[in-house]
């Protein structure tokens, strides 16, 4: 009886202290969230638990959207923009699935003369990548794009942070070839 008493007293104590991963598992987006909420919990996120500044910029309407600004170093300073949305809804009408998405505004512009040539780089490049497009917009800018489902079981915010960290590193490897071409 006592080695259970202090095997009980041992896991009360350790509970908090499970570590990173299992704390980031803790905080989930769920279905049942509206997309304002979602943002707001991952801006509280990503500045409580990666010390990020994350600015909250409102779009058409109310549409809100989070902007991570990044150093650069060596490419110019670009931004990471992160936007949720219900992407599912069942015949019920209500929502099913959201998504969020992460995307990159490099903020690198191609010239329609080197068009072809970066497309190239590009199209290489998503073809060694998964989950993840990179493409010129109508701007003629350089973009990476990811997209996050949560689905009813809800994702854990870090995940949302790893898909940043995937595009920052994602465009440091690409830049160094994108600028090559631009040349």
């Amino acid at each position: 009886m006592k080695r259970l008493m202090l095997a009980m007293a041992v896991v009360v104590c350790l509970v908090p202290f499970r570590g990173t991963a299992a704390r980031a598992e803790d905080e989930q987006l769920t279905v049942t969230q509206d997309e304002r909420s979602m943002e707001e919990s991952i801006a509280r996120y990503l500045r409580a638990r990666h010390s990020l500044i994350v600015t909250e910029k409102v779009a058409e309407g109310e549409d809100l959207y989070l902007v991570v600004p990044m150093k650069g170093d060596p490419m110019p300073k670009f931004g990471i923009n992160i936007d949720t949305q219900c992407t599912n809804r069942g015949a019920d009408g209500k929502v099913i699935e959201r998504a969020v998405r992460v995307l990159t505004l490099t903020g690198v512009k191609v010239p329609a003369e080197k068009q072809d040539t970066v497309l190239r780089i590009i199209n290489d490049f998503n073809r060694r990548r998964n989950f993840s497009a990179v493409y010129i917009d109508t701007d003629r800018e350089v973009v990476l794009d990811w997209t996050l489902n949560v689905l009813s079981v809800g994702l854990p915010i870090e995940y949302v942070y790893d898909s940043l960290a995937r595009e920052n590193k994602s465009w440091h490897e690409l830049y160094h070839l994108v600028s090559a071409a631009l040349q």
